[in-house]
């Protein structure tokens, strides 16, 4: 029953989103379009039939109940998903793919949004107690990256890397030999 009663309330914390969107929406404040390529296809994710939603609870974890109990529980739970949850989910997906994505932009940064350059301004006083101006905190990050790109070349040199400083990033991201497959390697 709690676990229900807590799945019920998921789509009214869906809907509290929708509704924030909304308002961010409408005063000009919207995810960039690159941030919406990402988020779509996380909301429907969730969005599955019944006993395939991540949210149904099979037989193996309902061991100390009685099979009618299972039944019925499985019976209810998936009228919750199918009838509360997903048309909760479906909804802001819908909603997201509307007009809200075609309000996006290519850019981003608190900066083309209203008051995004005061916003700026507060973000770096509570975060850093520095009296400095988001200009100042931009080029102090673009030197920092630039001295990491240069350690980063300089070691791609160092192993005698045949390519491109870009090319060895990628290598380094995606060869298998950098990403342990053991508890043992994580754990080194």
């Amino acid at each position: 029953e709690h676990y229900l009663n807590l799945l019920r309330q998921y789509p009214v914390y869906i809907n509290d989103i929708q509704n924030r969107l909304q308002e961010q929406f409408d005063k000009g404040i919207v995810l960039p379009k690159d941030e919406i390529a990402l988020v779509v296809p996380f909301w429907i994710s969730f969005i599955k039939e019944g006993k395939q939603s991540i949210f149904f609870v099979k037989d193996g974890r309902l061991e100390g109940l009685e099979a009618l109990e299972v039944k019925d529980f499985q019976l209810r739970l998936q009228k919750v998903i199918d009838v509360e949850l997903n048309p909760a989910l479906k909804n802001m997906v819908d909603f997201i793919k509307g007009d809200y994505s075609l309000k996006a932009s290519e850019l981003v940064g608190l900066w083309q949004y209203p008051d995004g350059i005061e916003y700026y301004d507060y973000l770096i006083k509570i975060n850093t107690n520095m009296d400095t101006t988001p200009k100042e905190v931009h080029e102090t990050g673009l030197k920092h990256i630039k001295v990491i790109y240069e350690e980063v070349d300089k070691i791609r040199m160092s192993v005698s890397f045949e390519g491109t400083l870009a090319e060895f990033k990628h290598f380094l991201k995606t060869d298998p030999r950098f990403f342990p497959k053991t508890a043992e390697e994580i754990a080194e």
